[in-house]
């Protein structure tokens, strides 16, 4: 009788020594900004700087975006003077989505003024763009995986 109350408190116990479980938080970021041209500089809403994106990452890997918008100003590089909004031609010359411990990129979206936006392709005599990105598909990563996503953009003056 004794042996099968210690073998019954013991198989009770194990229960109440369950691992806890753990998280991991992450931070991750990148000093955003432009260079100038000689006569035209892109900067973000109302020619401040150009402000951090946040991804809105779901279980599965997919994402959405807040937006990020930017602008095509007038510039004088003496003095640094930003001036009006100016048309440009923008181009989107570099669009990448990296996770943590997969290769898998999935069905990554730019969207400028709310309408695809594919590396090559030009948006016409625009001053300012609205810019999102999105991941529709899901990836396979983990639990605690971390995502970036980053667009490179061309403006050239009309």
């Amino acid at each position: 009788m004794k042996k099968s109350m210690l073998v019954l408190a013991l198989a009770f116990s194990a229960s109440a020594m369950a691992a806890n479980p753990s998280a991991n938080i992450v931070w991750s970021g990148f000093v955003p900004g432009s260079v100038a041209g000689d006569d035209l500089i892109i900067t973000g809403l109302a020619g401040q700087a150009i402000e951090n994106g946040q991804l809105i990452v779901a279980t599965d890997g997919s994402f959405t975006s807040t937006a990020v918008v930017v602008e095509a100003r007038d510039y004088t590089p003496i003095g640094t003077v930003v001036g009006d909004l100016a048309p440009a031609n923008w181009t989107l010359s570099n669009a990448q989505v990296s996770y943590s411990g997969t290769s898998e990129v999935g069905q990554f979206v730019v969207n400028a003024n709310a309408a695809p936006w594919a590396v090559g392709d030009s948006v016409a005599n625009e001053s300012t763009l609205n810019l999102t990105v999105a991941q529709t598909e899901a990836v396979d990563v983990g639990a605690g995986g971390s995502v970036q996503a980053q667009i490179t953009i061309v403006a050239e003056k009309v």
